[in-house]
């Protein structure tokens, strides 16, 4: 999970769906993940907020959201769903990493989260 990620599109895992990044310009979803295998910090900002948080990394590429929060302005519908559940609301789940592709799929919803290397 190292690295920047943008976020390029969700993805409904049941019907197939994609909701891509509306691309507004100098408005994106960037995360920085950081960490030593076991647990790390995600810093970064939305299209409006900043945010930080902190997870866990588990057996078979899982992970936990152990705290996520930031600035609190008022989100756009589809930042708005890029803020990542924490360990009270669901937060855990499993990612995979291909190339240039960061996917985050928490237990509890259908709709995972699709990223892009960030330069």
């Amino acid at each position: 999970m190292k690295g920047a990620w943008r976020l390029d599109y969700f993805q409904n895992t049941a019907t197939g769906a994609v909701d891509k990044d509306p691309e507004i310009s100098g408005k994106s979803v960037v995360f920085s993940f950081s960490d030593d295998q076991r647990s790390g910090t995600i810093e970064g900002h939305t299209f409006v907020n900043t945010i930080s948080g902190a997870y866990t990394l588990g057996a078979n590429c899982t992970f936990r959201i152990t705290s996520f929060g930031g600035s609190k302005v008022g989100e756009p519908e589809w930042s708005r769903k890029a803020w990542l559940p924490s360990d009270s609301t669901g937060g855990k789940g499993k990612y995979h990493v291909s190339g240039d592709k960061l996917i985050l799929k928490f237990d509890q919803n259908p709709e995972q989260l699709v990223f892009k290397k960030d330069k």
